[in-house]
Formats: structure tokens, C-alpha cells, sequence
């Protein structure tokens, strides 16, 4: 009986030795990290955004940052998610964190969820998922294979095939603004903020805008006009983010009817090339962002707001 025991007690120390050697070599033993160091306030987000690369680089040597969703707080503050990712030996890890807008010239870096997520071995993706909540609403991520009812718009990363990688959905809380790829203002219907507007009729242009505009709009940078309508394009600086308001009023004889506007934010001194195609009043039209591009494509209709060209096509109504 002793040597059964024995023997027994050799295979569990045999096998819990293999499955650390195993760990060590794959390195998927990470559990948690010390953000203490790190959260605090910065001077803006790329400076705490870096702060946090640093913090991975520490445990995972280089990493690299995925999609980071930027959000617009009821209190008006922006709210972005990190997501950075590194290796450590053969497995991939996520860390995620989020930098708030306190005001102009301070945000705030904070994890509220303190754990390295392994989401992949190898080639392989680890079949998992968990929620983060913050002031925004809850952000849903997962990892492994897709399903068919998964959306192509929520994945992160994929494999060679297309078949599994990491994706991200949000559930926002109410009166909070999800701003997508193109820089527009969604609310948590996926409406875009302004369009659903009810279009009136004014006497003049002037009193139409003035009757549109809300304080939120910033400066007027300039009028874009064309023969069915005028877009009016408003400005504002936010931290490192700049928010364009586009207010088109149709011109329709000596009639002036104004209602819709669309928002839109980008960050300052990164690389825009964003088109939006809308229709308002039965017009038709195109509108064209572009930050630092290297070959600028060229329209009649444009102006220059620092280092945004904003341009406008309109074509053909009904």
C-alpha cells in the first residue's frame, strides 16, 4: 500500500513539474500587474498613453496597441480605452487601461482591471471573454474562434485565415457619445448625433443657423457653398482632439430650411483620410477629412482649418 502511495505521489510531483516547465516555456503564468507607479494624471493622452507602453515593455519587452475606442462623457470629458498587447515567451497577453479628459491640459490614467489577459499561445487564440466596466458603460471582450453572429465591424485582431482572433463590443450607459473610425458622433442607438433633426423653414440663412447652432458648436471656421446648399463648419480644440460641427442649410429659392448637423472628432496631428456620404433636404452629399496626408486630394469646394483640410461634394437630389 506505502509503495502505491509512493508511486502515486511520484506522478503528481512528475506532473506538476512537467506543467511548470511547460508554463516557463510558454510563459502563460502572468497574472496580474502594478499599475500603481502609473496611474495618475498626465498632461494629455498621448503622454499617459505612452506611461502605459512603458509599463507593458517592463513585463513583455516591445508591445503594440490595438484599436482605442474614444468616448464622450455626459460631463462632456472624453474617455478613451487603451488596449495594448505583448509576448511573453510563446503566449500573447492583453492589458487594458483608460485615459480621462479632466480639462484642458490634464487627463487621468487609471486600470480598472489590474490583470494580463492571455489571449493566445502560439498561434492558437485562448477561448475566452470577460467585461470591463467603466463611465462609458460596460466593454465586452473575448477571444478564439468567431461565431457566425459575431460582427466583422467589433474584430481586433484575426489570424492568417480569418477565423478567430480578439474582438470588443460596448453596451454604453445613457448620454454617453461612442465617436467610430470616421470620427462621427454616434449615441448609443448607433444614431449619428444631429442627423435625426427636424428640418424648418426660415425666412433668412442667418436666422436659420442661428435658430440651429448649439453653445457646443466652438467657432465658425468658414462656409462651404455650393449652388443647393451651404455647410457651415464650425471648430473646436478639446485637449489633443479637434470637433468639427457641419450644419448644412438647403437653399431652396427664397426659402432657407436648416434642422440636421453631424459632429466629428479627431485627434490633432494624426493621419485623417475620412469620407462620409449623407443626404439631407434631398441633397446628396460627400464630406471629406484630411489631416496630414501626403498626397491631398483636391475638390472646389474646401477650407483649411489649421491643419484639416475639410472639403464637400454634392451631387445629384431628389
Amino acid at each position: 500500500m506505502k509503495r502505491i502511495l509512493l508511486g502515486c505521489l511520484i506522478i503528481f510531483v512528475g506532473m506538476m513539474i512537467i506543467m511548470d516547465i511547460r508554463d516557463y516555456v510558454l510563459g502563460n503564468h502572468l497574472t496580474s500587474v502594478d499599475s500603481s507607479f502609473a496611474e495618475g494624471e498626465y498632461t494629455d493622452f498621448t503622454d499617459a498613453s505612452n506611461e502605459m507602453k512603458s509599463l507593458l515593455q517592463d513585463k513583455l519587452g516591445p508591445s503594440e496597441q490595438y484599436a482605442s475606442p474614444l468616448y464622450k462623457l455626459p460631463d462632456q470629458h472624453y474617455l478613451r480605452l487603451e488596449m495594448h498587447g505583448g509576448d511573453y515567451r510563446r503566449s500573447h497577453y492583453l492589458l487594458t487601461g483608460f485615459i480621462e479628459e479632466q480639462d484642458d491640459s490634464m487627463v487621468k490614467l487609471t486600470f480598472p482591471d489590474k490583470d494580463f489577459h492571455l489571449i493566445g499561445v502560439g498561434d492558437q487564440f485562448q477561448q475566452k471573454s470577460w467585461d470591463i466596466e467603466s463611465k462609458a458603460g460596460t466593454h465586452h471582450l473575448s477571444s478564439g474562434v468567431f461565431s457566425n453572429s459575431d460582427r466583422l465591424e467589433d474584430r481586433l485582431i484575426t489570424n492568417d485565415e480569418g477565423t478567430a482572433g480578439l474582438q470588443l463590443s460596448t453596451t454604453l450607459k445613457k448620454g454617453v457619445i461612442w465617436i467610430n473610425e470616421q470620427g462621427i458622433w454616434l449615441d448609443r442607438g448607433n444614431n449619428k448625433i444631429g442627423m435625426n433633426e427636424e428640418m424648418k423653414s426660415y425666412q433668412s440663412e442667418r436666422a436659420a443657423v442661428k435658430a440651429v447652432k448649439k453653445e457646443d458648436f466652438g467657432k465658425l471656421s468658414g462656409v462651404l457653398k455650393t449652388p443647393d446648399m451651404h455647410f457651415y463648419i464650425f471648430s473646436r480644440q478639446v485637449n489633443i482632439f479637434n470637433e468639427y460641427t457641419v450644419l448644412p442649410v438647403r437653399i431652396k429659392g427664397q426659402e432657407f430650411i436648416a434642422g440636421p448637423f453631424e459632429k466629428f472628432t479627431f485627434e490633432d496631428d494624426s493621419g485623417v483620410n475620412s469620407d462620409v456620404e449623407e443626404k439631407v433636404g434631398g441633397i446628396i452629399y460627400k464630406l471629406h477629412f484630411q489631416q496630414n496626408a501626403e498626397k491631398l486630394r483636391k475638390y472646389p469646394h474646401h477650407l483649411q482649418v489649421d491643419d484639416m483640410d475639410i472639403a464637400v461634394e454634392v451631387g445629384g437630389g431628389h
